[in-house]
């Protein structure tokens, strides 16, 4: 007797039923390409216009500031001497540490803080 051996095919098939080969086409890269451009182009204009809007003061009307600091000078590693105006009346504060003490109040219209008249 002569044995006859079968021989088995692979499967063709996939293994899932319906599913189908992925093939990306030229034209689905072509879009996806457009559109990740576009993106990147609208994000870029959008962040330039925010800095713009953020940056430019003279589209926010904001008030003028009264406070601002004249002059700063450390004396040693732990005190400071500042100089501030606010609403045009100038005040001396001096800083040691975690302290604060105003010096010398300087009224509106007088002259300023003049060191070299106050040794006099």
């Amino acid at each position: 007797m002569e044995e006859q051996t079968a021989v088995i095919a692979p499967e063709t098939q996939p293994a899932i039923p319906f599913k189908q080969a992925e093939q990306i086409s030229g034209a689905t890269l072509l879009r996806v390409g457009a559109i990740l451009i576009f993106v990147l182009i609208v994000g870029v204009a959008a962040i330039l216009l925010l800095k713009k809007i953020i940056l430019d003061r003279s589209l926010i009307k904001l008030p003028a500031a009264r406070i601002r600091l004249a002059e700063a000078r450390r004396l040693s590693s732990r005190l400071s001497v500042y100089l501030v105006v606010v609403d045009g009346q100038e005040y001396l504060v001096s800083q040691s540490g975690d302290s604060n003490f105003m010096l010398k109040h300087q009224p509106s219209g007088s002259d300023s803080f003049n060191p070299d008249r106050d040794r006099t």
